[in-house]
């Protein structure tokens, strides 16, 4: 059979949680994944010689890495685990209380029972005292706080080193009754393999058995520094902030910093570049060009836009001709040139964010038989290659033992086949340069192809003509003061805030616990800036972004329309930091007026639709549902007693029916309703639905294309019908 090529492309990202002026940093994520899938990612392919991988990390995670393996980060969760108990007050045993159970429950911790039991304890006390802390912290010995600070250090180890390392396995198997040497062990092991992830892969670098390439220093969205008019390619219609952000000169330094950050770590130049966000436009091609970068990499939207293309998958999501999809193309700006690759939506998804929900050896083989039957598929002409890439840290906690026996199932099955070659995107490219060109790139990102998540949204907005004004302070600052000492800090404030995450949690669309936080930092870098050169900081950026404080943003235009309450979904994920890519919708807005549960659907416009496009909605009232689950795709425990389904996307405007899912199939035909290229939406009556005031509804979602399923929110929304 012939050879497959594959590459998996793993990017590792945290935020900058550092505060540079100050020297503190203010959240612990990075310590916290370095013990949990940095190292392990890489150790792992040492039982595989035949498989070779490539990672991506990002200059500021790097950095973020090397003070913690230095002992120069000391973050607020740390410096509250390093306090023996009998030391701790009540306003840091509450914060204890606070913040370490932050984490997944269902996987890292409901399986070890005392972590379990002080979890349970403190969620019955805070309904009991209305989340008066103050009321019930008293109720928990030092024994239960010390418990619980060595359980939430403990559980987010990597399943290799809870069952490696000795110190570790001891601890675990004793569960409780910890004793202040116990937590000073768990600390020196984080610190322990925290220096040993870079020595881990320049090691791997050397053996040939992975490839490292980076990302723009703080992880900016290029084609929004060199001109954040760009988001209107994909979404013309797009609001806009005030000020136009047109800087690429700072791309460009983002660019050659983290090129020079990479080779002072590793020791030599990064090859390939992932695209912050995997967004590209024309405009940044040159500053990628002449850093020497061979290649970059983004998502299959970019490509299917870029040469006006519309793919056809048949009913196993295999494409009917894969040639397209799975070979490299060549970019050109003048003299110069660059290859690009595109990664495979349905593959990086899959393990994004279906295969944590199924048993780790289905998983694993629902993977390599999509991989044998794209091999299948292709035709003997030239060598293709498989690009698989997404977050390589943040799907992990949702998968059983962080998704060890997943991959390790997986990797027996393609180092055991001869025909499937495991490759690093260079070691490819040396021999099969691209034969395809694109003659102009589209604007876009891996979400939806557009750069909604970062533009556009009334706070982010807002964001952006924050980040220009203090800029342009800066710019005018530095024309009257060229030689001020301070320039350089003030600078590297600026870079720090063109980062992306600032922009991906403000506004609608995404939320952690913490969006109050991020919100602050932002702020605060600006701030650093203001303070840095003397200049009064304006009013905005002390007081917080948001009008009424953090809060799921509800159209205007909804509320015209009667809408009494209404909530925000972005469709592909309901964790903050990942995103599916939205093949079908970008957003869903739901809520309800006096006769009707609402819901609006927001087109992604990547693809048009065909006769064999549509979607179900399934819908859960108080109501007896049906007795089997939907399929093994969709949370088992959901067992929908309605099912909406639209009739012909396409038309202006559409037909709904609703069915009964159990005992019955009654249709009952409801009114048309409109449909455009920005939005669908559903009046379901409440009557219909048997729901009243104070019951809540829960749905689902999937999208199909060409018969089979596209796109599907996994997991229930709920929605309290409140007025």
């Amino acid at each position: 059979m012939k050879e497959l090529n594959v590459s998996f492309v793993w990017h590792m990202h945290q935020p900058l949680y550092k505060d540079n002026i100050h020297n503190t940093y203010l959240m612990p994520w990075v310590r916290l994944h370095a013990i949990k899938d940095y190292l392990d990612m890489a150790v792992i392919l040492e039982d595989f010689p035949n498989i070779k991988q490539t990672f991506n990390f990002v200059p500021s995670l790097i950095e973020q890495i090397e003070d913690y393996a230095s002992e120069k980060a000391n973050d607020p969760y740390l410096k509250l685990s390093q306090i023996t108990v009998d030391k701790l007050s009540n306003k840091q045993k509450i914060k204890i209380l606070k913040l370490f159970f932050d984490l997944n429950w269902e996987r890292m911790i409901y399986k070890y029972p005392r972590y379990n039991d002080i979890l349970q304890k403190r969620e019955n006390l805070r309904k009991k005292y209305n989340d008066d802390y103050d009321n019930f912290v008293d109720q928990f010995s030092n024994q239960e706080i010390l418990d619980l600070i060595v359980w939430f250090n403990l559980s987010w180890f990597d399943y290799i080193w809870q069952k490696q390392e000795k110190e570790l396995i001891y601890l675990i198997d004793k569960g409780r009754d910890f004793t202040e040497q116990d937590r000073e062990i768990v600390l020196s092991k984080q610190l322990e393999i925290i220096r040993k992830i870079i020595p881990e892969y320049k090691k791997l670098v050397q053996e040939g058995k992975v490839e490292l390439t980076t990302t723009p220093y703080y992880h900016p969205i290029l084609p929004l520094l060199c001109n954040t008019d760009s988001a209107k390619v994909a979404r013309p219609n797009l609001n806009l902030p005030e000020n136009n952000y047109s800087h690429c000169e700072d791309a460009k330094i983002q660019i050659k910093k983290a090129i020079e950050k990479h080779i002072s770590c590793f020791g030599q130049a990064p090859k390939g570049m992932w695209p912050s966000e995997q967004s590209v436009s024309p405009a940044i091609l040159p500053y990628i060009q002449e850093n020497d970068i061979n290649w970059i990499i983004s998502d299959e939207g970019i490509l299917f836009n870029s040469i006006n293309y519309y793919p056809h998958r048949d009913r196993d999501q295999i494409f009917e001709d894969p040639t397209v999809l799975y070979q490299p193309y060549l970019l050109e700006e003048g003299n110069r040139k660059v290859t690009i690759i595109f990664r495979d939506i349905n593959i990086s998804d899959a393990i994004g964010f279906v295969y944590s929900k199924m048993h780790p050896y289905d998983a694993a083989k629902d993977l390599y038989i999509k991989l044998k039957k794209i091999q299948q598929r292709l035709p003997d002409d030239q060598p293709y290659l498989v690009t698989i890439a997404l977050d390589g840290e943040n799907c992990w906690e949702h998968y059983l033992n962080d998704g060890y026996d997943f991959l390790y199932l997986f990797y027996e099955m393609v180092e055991n086949d001869d025909s499937i070659n495991m490759t690093t995107v260079s070691n490819y490219l040396e021999k099969n340069p691209p034969r395809r060109v694109i003659n102009k790139l589209f604007s876009g990102s891996w979400i939806r192809s557009d750069f909604t998540t970062w533009i556009g949204e009334p706070t982010k907005n807002k964001a952006w003509d924050c980040l220009y004004q203090a800029r342009k302070e800066l710019v005018d600052f530095q024309a009257k003061n060229p030689e001020n000492e301070n320039l350089k800090k003030a600078w590297e404030e600026i870079y720090i805030a063109e980062g992306s995450d600032w922009f991906w949690w403000f506004g609608e669309g995404n939320s952690s616990s913490h969006d109050d936080l991020f919100d602050w930092q932002f702020r605060l870098h600006l701030q650093n800036v203001y303070n840095l050169i003397n200049i009064y900081v304006p009013d905005i950026l002390k007081n917080g972004l948001y009008d009424t404080g953090k809060s799921n943003y509800l159209p205007d235009s909804f509320i015209e329309k009667g809408w009494l309450d209404g909530k925000i979904y972005n469709f592909g994920t309901h964790s903050g930091t990942m995103h599916q890519s939205g093949k079908f919708f970008g957003k869903i807005y739901y809520g309800h007026d006096k006769s009707n549960f609402k819901i609006k659907l927001d087109h992604s416009l990547i693809y048009e639709y065909s006769e064999k496009d549509y979607i179900e909605i399934f819908i859960k009232t108080k109501d007896e549902g049906q007795t089997e689950s939907i399929n093994d795709h969709v949370d088992e425990n959901f067992k929908p007693n309605f099912k909406v389904v639209p009739k012909n996307i396409n038309l202006p405007e559409l037909d709904y029916e609703i069915k009964h899912c159990i005992f019955r199939f009654t249709h009952h035909k409801l009114k048309k309703v409109s449909i455009n290229n920005e939005f669908m939406e559903f009046d379901i009556p409440l009557k219909e639905l048997n729901i009243k005031k104070g019951e809540t509804v829960s749905f689902i979602i999937i999208a199909y294309k060409n018969n089979r399923i596209e796109e599907l929110i996994p997991e229930p929304i709920e929605y309290l019908i409140n007025s």
